[in-house]
């Protein structure tokens, strides 16, 4: 991950003083599901629009787990943001990862979790052009699942793309989480 890009961030974001009512109460159900609210959703809260956008990811992650288990969702998530060079996202998952117990450095992935993390890469890596080989590998997928993991790799590429772009800043909280390894 390349630390030195996004040093400066390329729109403020807002105190909860500072913003409409309809994003201070998607401020409020941040803070009530999660506790708090990231830079990048505090960015996000600029346009309530845009935030309900990219927030769809949440039940897509959650969707998605229904399918392959929520540990094999996020270790999706965690490598497309990981192809995309999403500091944010990346230690983000990798942050959900290590709290739920998973070692991303060190733990062996099922067949089914290697399957997720080349598509979710090709995905990321190939503008979602896919090779056969890969996808083939999804078999263990309905075709309704492929959809929706599809559409999760999508919108994480969408939240990647508006870190990397605006130069959101990792919140403090997370630096912990940085893989400082190869």
């Amino acid at each position: 991950m390349d630390a030195t890009v996004g040093t400066r961030p390329r729109v403020q974001p807002p105190s909860y003083e500072d913003l409409p009512p309809e994003s201070a109460a998607l401020w409020d159900e941040q803070m009530e599901r999660f506790g708090a609210v990231t830079t990048m959703k505090r960015t996000l809260m600029l346009s309530p629009i845009a935030c309900e956008s990219i927030f769809n990811l949440y039940p897509m992650i959650d969707k998605v787990a229904t399918y392959v288990g929520k540990q094999a969702a996020l270790i999706f998530v965690h490598a497309v943001s990981c192809e995309t060079d999403c500091l944010i996202c990346s230690v983000y998952f990798r942050k959900h990862l290590v709290d739920s117990g998973v070692e991303p450095d060190s733990f062996v992935l099922t067949r089914e979790e290697e399957a997720l993390v080349e598509f979710g890469r090709a995905m990321a890596k190939n503008h979602a052009r896919v090779p056969d080989e890969i996808y083939d590998r999804l078999d263990f997928l309905s075709d309704t699942a492929k959809v929706d993991l599809v559409v999760l790799g999508g919108l994480m590429i969408a939240c990647n793309f508006f870190n990397n772009a605006l130069n959101v800043q990792l919140d403090d909280f997370m630096a912990s989480y940085v893989n400082d390894g190869p």
